[in-house]
């Protein structure tokens, strides 16, 4: 994803003195698992048919841990208490979340369009916010109302400009995709199926799809393909998703779709099988014109903004996919946390580096080698 420049930054970070930390101990880490332990069997089906006594003694154990715990509990305060009581950083963050959220319609699925009939997405609404609280002034009054100084108003504006820039950016992408196929954001007609299976060409390496088999719908920020995947290994229903040169490539990509690994992680938030390699130079070159972006920019913000579902998963799916992850790309670090998970099923290397409360600690530091002996 671009960043024009500068080091995107998922959140406001702050240090402030008067946010009070807790950290468990050994022994208070092991009542937490013990407790998640007992709360998973006495919320399932397993107490059901449990002896009961033994549900009794594991609420009863519950109990325990819970008043063992309670000097980590936070105090929940149920008055109403001066702003200055607040700690400065809840204020600060309250104030950005606020402000974001006025941002959520932007990046979700207001104004789709598409082949598919969705009843989920046509009718999902999310609560209104009021206009105001995208505008510089509104910010103004909620750092006014909370106390906060101009320094923190200063970044906070900062901070929302940035957010503003990407998702126009974004918005500027899709539509220069869809323009490439002579299609708009705006509009009520229902696109044609031939234009997802254009776009659907360019995007994967080529690959022929039958239109008739192909759904189709996008946002102003993101686009999904809704394929009619058959559920077997029949050559006949294979041969009438594709041509035959074609089949097996779309059964690799079928697979992929079916198959967790973690490096689908470097792709969040669709974590789609959209391989910026993959995609069409000569159309890539078209959108750089539209957009002004460069080709690696291109390639890198498609693969997360290019969804494929097969099209019997489609409706139970697309409201989470469009509404939920995509938002985390935009106003939260999860981007960088998720590119992070992304090799854990790699050999651990001896230079890996875990950075603990005490300093750097390397993965070789671990391990000791006595003789022929490790330990």
């Amino acid at each position: 994803m671009p960043t024009h420049g500068r080091e995107r930054q998922g959140s406001v970070g702050y240090e402030d003195n008067a946010v009070t930390e807790f950290h468990l101990n050994e022994a208070q880490r092991s009542l937490m698992a013990e407790a998640l332990y007992l709360a998973r069997f006495l919320i399932g089906q397993g107490a059901e048919h449990a002896d009961p006594s033994l549900v009794q003694r594991r609420r009863d154990r519950i109990r325990e841990i819970q008043h063992a715990l309670q000097t980590q509990t936070h105090p929940v305060h149920r008055d109403a208490r001066p702003v200055s009581a607040i700690p400065l950083a809840v204020r600060r963050a309250f104030v950005q979340a606020l402000m974001l959220v006025s941002r959520y319609f932007t990046v979700g699925g207001l104004g789709w369009r598409g082949t598919l009939r969705s009843p989920t997405l046509s009718q999902y609404c999310p609560d209104p916010v009021p206009p105001d609280w995208h505008t510089p002034d509104r910010l103004l009054k909620l750092c006014d109302r909370f106390q906060l100084g101009d320094d923190c108003h200063d970044t906070l504006r900062h901070h929302l400009s940035d957010v503003d820039a990407d998702i126009a950016v974004q918005r500027r992408l899709i539509a220069a995709v869809l323009d490439t196929v002579h299609l708009t954001v705006e509009g009520d007609a229902v696109p044609p199926r031939e234009a997802f299976a254009a776009l659907f060409q360019v995007l994967f390496g080529g690959i022929l799809l039958n239109p008739d088999k192909l759904d189709g719908l996008f946002t102003p920020t993101q686009i999904y393909f809704c394929v009619d995947f058959p559920t077997g290994d029949r050559a006949e229903d294979w041969q009438a998703l594709s041509v035959p040169e074609h089949q097996s490539r779309l059964r690799d990509l079928h697979h992929q779709i079916q198959t967790f690994n973690f490096s689908k992680f470097r792709r969040f938030p669709t974590f789609g099988p959209c391989d910026p390699a993959t995609i069409d130079g000569r159309w890539v070159r078209q959108v750089c014109d539209r957009t002004g972006l460069s080709a690696s920019e291109v390639r890198e913000m498609l693969s997360k903004s290019v969804g494929v579902l097969p099209r019997a998963d489609a409706e139970m799916v697309l409201i989470h996919d469009i509404w939920g992850p995509y938002w985390q790309l935009r106003f939260s670090q999860f981007e960088s946390d998720y590119a992070s998970l992304s090799d854990c099923d790699e050999p651990l290397r001896a230079g890996e580096t875990a950075y603990t409360e005490t300093g750097p600690l390397t993965c070789r530091e671990l391990f000791q080698l006595q003789g022929d002996t490790v330990t």
